[in-house]
């Protein structure tokens, strides 16, 4: 399964899928899941099965909206694909319209330098505290390091928040909507999944290099448009792509 999609697209393409194996749609009322039919019980996820997938995916993106599912979901016949869509139709339905007309654009902002880290107190000098010396000297300073991770951990995070509004700020104009989520690891502050109007990408792309300048101190990544992997929305509208066992 590569993805449900909406109406729309024209007739079954040409392109061949995992395998090698022919790409069609299978419908059910007004949507359809975009398949293969497979022999194997299981895709062995190698660079070049994981790009066919997306190959499918983004062919199929241009011409409606789109569901993507993650790599590998696979279903046990064309009888349960159907039992699944029919149990989810209302879901898909929603999601489909949450997502028609529009892509999803990615923002991330990397410390340029390590954040924080020639604050910490060089190696072998230790601060004035209690006791001679020995076990009292060794706790002490193993409380102090806690403590001055304790105050880079939050001032990480307090430039994480500050970073995140910022671009929040400037890019709901182009956005329906941002998921975002901060330091994912020490190095990335801030990462952002923007859901985007067609119409919208170049003003977005523009507005992306004025953040550039304007926060010159961060290195910025964007790529996109992408297929609305992080706005499929499961039944509780978490965003998940769709999968089934």
């Amino acid at each position: 399964l590569y993805a449900i999609a909406g109406p729309g697209g024209g007739p079954v393409w040409s392109e061949q899928g995992l395998l090698d194996a022919p790409v069609y749609a299978l419908p059910y009322r007004d949507i359809r899941a975009i398949v293969s039919a497979i022999p194997a019980e299981a895709v062995e996820a190698t660079a070049a099965n994981v790009l066919r997938h997306e190959q499918v995916i983004e062919s199929l993106m241009i011409r409606c909206a789109l569901l993507p599912v993650r790599f590998g979901t696979l279903l046990a016949g064309e009888e349960r694909l159907q039992a699944l869509l029919a149990a989810r139709y209302e879901d898909f339905t929603r999601n489909l319209a949450r997502v028609a007309g529009k892509v999803e654009m990615g923002v991330r902002v990397l410390w340029k330098s390590s954040f924080g880290e020639s604050d910490r107190p060089a190696a072998g000098i230790e601060s004035d505290g209690p006791g001679p010396g020995g076990a009292d000297r060794a706790g002490y300073r193993y409380l102090m390091a806690r403590l001055a991770e304790h105050r880079l951990e939050t001032a990480r995070q307090a430039e994480a928040e500050r970073v995140a509004a910022v671009l929040d700020a400037a890019l709901a104009a182009y956005s329906v909507e941002v998921r975002r989520s901060l330091l994912l690891t020490p190095h990335l502050p801030v990462s952002l999944a923007c859901l985007v109007p067609r119409e919208s990408v170049t003003a977005f792309r523009a507005e992306v290099e004025r953040l550039r300048t304007r926060l010159s101190q961060y290195s910025f990544l964007s790529s996109g448009p992408w297929p609305p992997y992080k706005f499929g929305g499961g039944p509780a509208g978490d965003g998940r792509c769709w999968t089934s066992a």
